[in-house]
């Protein structure tokens, strides 16, 4: 029988966001994936399966981060990642959060490089499934480029 520990809360700050940079390095490699199918089961591994749909639109709408001349960068770092408002999901093993981070992207057309940093913050909420955290819901709400 499995009984959730009723005195473990969500993790504090430091463990969150070293969850969440882990978890957003790996939706970070899924999107190496240019096949639209191969894309969705990289992305199984990092979102719980009834999310996938609507998180993947969202991290989509978010990440495809489009560079001078028309083409897409690729994020190469997440740098300054914090998490803020940490609160216990009920009726699981997760959390609910306000995150922020930068992403450091660098894409290229007709031979010339372009970098750029964006600023994200989002709402994300993440369980453990099997010792796996897995994104269960995000929904980015600001994003500003930087120089």
């Amino acid at each position: 029988v499995d009984v959730a520990n009723p005195f473990a809360g969500p993790p504090d700050e430091k463990v969150s966001e070293q969850i969440l940079t882990r978890v957003l390095s790996n939706v970070n490699h899924a999107y190496l994936e240019k096949d639209p199918a191969a894309l969705r089961q990289a992305l199984g591994i990092v979102v719980i399966d009834d999310k996938l749909a609507d998180v993947e639109v969202e991290l989509g709408r978010a990440l495809t981060i489009k560079v001078a001349g028309g083409g897409i960068a690729r994020v190469k770092a997440i740098e300054n990642l914090t998490v803020k408002d940490i609160t216990a999901l009920e009726g699981v093993s997760g959390f609910r959060s306000v995150a922020e981070w930068t992403a450091i992207a660098s894409g290229g057309h007709w031979g010339h490089a372009h970098r750029r940093k964006i600023r994200f913050r989002a709402l994300v909420e993440l369980v453990e499934i099997n010792s796996v955290w897995k994104i269960s819901g995000i929904t980015v709400v600001d994003v500003k480029t930087q120089s």
